[in-house]
């Protein structure tokens, strides 16, 4: 497997204007055998607090177990995005997420996603 490491986090806005344009012609025959990963990320904890409090979390320095999918979601995006990847990210669904924690994170870590 390649993987990409990516210097900052893309930008959505980006991500989904080319998600747009490149929507039509997606004709690969598997998934790319690829990963992107954002290395070294620290957590802005006024965005931390308005998810919180937008999900319901309490305050604590503790990540909710949903949080690192917030942080990880651009590099998602990137890969699917990417002319390698078969389908058209405009209508793509996802059926379910599994979320398995392994051990709390702290919002004073730095993470990789």
């Amino acid at each position: 497997m390649t993987v990409r490491r990516l210097e900052q986090r893309p930008t959505l806005g980006r991500l989904y204007a080319k998600a747009a344009i490149t929507a039509r012609g997606r004709h690969a025959e598997s998934l790319p055998d690829t990963s992107y990963e954002l290395p070294d990320l620290s957590i802005d904890r006024q965005n931390l607090a308005s998810y919180a409090d937008v999900c319901g979390f309490r305050q604590s320095d503790v990540l909710p177990p949903t949080y690192p999918h917030i942080l990880g979601f651009p590099a998602a995006v990137t890969l699917m995005v990417d002319a390698t990847f078969p389908f058209p990210l405009p209508g793509l669904v996802h059926v379910n997420n599994r979320i398995v924690q392994q051990r709390p994170l702290n919002a004073e870590e730095r993470l990789t996603v």
